[in-house]
């Protein structure tokens, strides 16, 4: 039997890789958004840092307590709270998918869930 061939035009192709690609960023996005309201236990919208401590001794349970307070503290640094020692949600988005913690950032083009290794907190100086 002859073997049937399909094209398509790298146009569509890239249109099709795109929206999935859009689709996989929101899934993620309530993943994270899910995960944030989880822990932030007096529903307040912010997470301090005992929240966020209980959040990644949950999902990464060897991290050391001063890496969890170095990426509190890089988190804190992107967030524009009136009040300097809660992170907000769009700080907390930007530094899961940065550090990969948890697995957020899942392996797009393989089309399965495969945890990645998270990125190492660097240790920071505290800025004044």
């Amino acid at each position: 039997e002859e073997e049937k061939k399909y094209f398509i035009s790298k146009v569509r192709y890239l249109e099709t890789v795109l929206e999935e690609w859009v689709a996989h960023k929101e899934k993620e996005k309530k993943n994270i958004l899910s995960l944030f309201r989880r822990y932030d236990s007096n529903e307040d919208g912010v997470l301090n840092l005992e929240e966020f401590t209980e959040l990644i001794k949950n999902i990464q349970p060897h991290m050391k307590s001063e890496e969890i307070v170095t990426l509190f503290d890089e988190t804190l640094d992107l967030s524009n709270s009136e009040n300097p020692d809660v992170m907000e949600l769009d700080a907390f988005f930007q530094i899961m998918i940065k550090h990969n913690i948890g697995g957020m950032a899942i392996e797009f083009f393989e089309g399965s869930q495969i945890g990645l290794t998270p990125q190492p907190v660097e240790k920071r100086e505290k800025t004044p």
